[in-house]
């Protein structure tokens, strides 16, 4: 609760560290907490301006509970955002991008994995996080 009272600044360090926890339970496959965690990431994230950041981690936690098309579209949006502005994944977050391709090409066409892909990169902030956290 303190944590909703603070400035942006803490709140973009409370994100991170939600983030990388959200990331953590996602992987090991704890998606009930994550999914609780994941709400409390998304919520600073999208108050600090900075949700892309742990947006792979929402993209393999869709993988993982089976919703692929949500996955694959949030994939491509990240892709674009992050190629539009050159900016480097961190090693976790490639992980989750890692993981969640390979979850995606098992189960996917790659046309379709392709086309999902490139119909997300046209998607807004929000509609991405709306895809994010379902």
């Amino acid at each position: 609760e303190q944590c909703k009272r603070v400035k942006v600044s803490h709140k973009i360090a409370w994100g991170w560290i939600y983030g990388n926890l959200f990331g953590i339970l996602t992987e090991v496959g704890e998606l009930d907490e994550a999914t609780t965690i994941g709400s409390l990431v998304m919520a600073f994230g999208r108050e600090a301006n900075c949700v892309r950041i742990h947006m792979d981690h929402f993209a393999l936690h869709l993988a993982k509970t089976g919703l692929l098309r949500e996955a694959a579209l949030v994939l491509g949006w990240i892709n674009f955002q992050l190629s539009s502005t050159h900016i480097t994944r961190q090693p976790n977050e490639a992980r989750a991008m890692n993981s969640t391709m390979l979850l995606l090409r098992e189960k996917l066409s790659p046309q379709t994995l392709a086309q999902l892909c490139t119909e997300g990169a046209q998607l807004s902030e929000t509609e991405a996080c709306n895809l994010a956290l379902p």
